[in-house]
């Protein structure tokens, strides 16, 4: 549950810095739709855990999108860099909570294989 609060909060930082960053209009237009994505995609994992591929993908590109899109160097570029890879990290290590995981009897008891 950690991860996808911290994914949320980065999606809506993401979402925010391409308005506060100086960028030019694609930059703030990947960003902005990046980050409200990642957003989307980190909440939805609460109801689909499935979800959390999205966000991982999402996560990819704005990586993908700081090489292509943002001068090499500058500080936009560093900055979504390390919130691409922040958010396709965390996305990946969001496993679910431990009871998806075991099967558990009437009474929340952990049956045995």
């Amino acid at each position: 549950m950690t991860t996808r609060i911290f994914n949320i909060l980065m999606g809506l930082w993401l979402f925010t810095s391409a308005f506060v960053l100086p960028q030019s209009r694609g930059q703030i237009a990947s960003t902005a739709i990046c980050g409200a994505l990642t957003t989307l995609f980190a909440a939805f994992t609460n109801y689909d855990l499935r979800s959390r591929y999205a966000t991982e993908a999402v996560g990819a590109l704005v990586v993908v999108l700081a090489f292509t899109v943002h001068p090499l160097g500058s500080a936009t570029f560093w900055h979504n860099g390390v919130m691409g890879i922040s958010i396709a990290v965390a996305a990946w290590a969001d496993r679910g909570p431990l009871v998806e995981r075991y099967g558990l009897d009437l009474f929340g008891r952990r049956m045995s294989a």
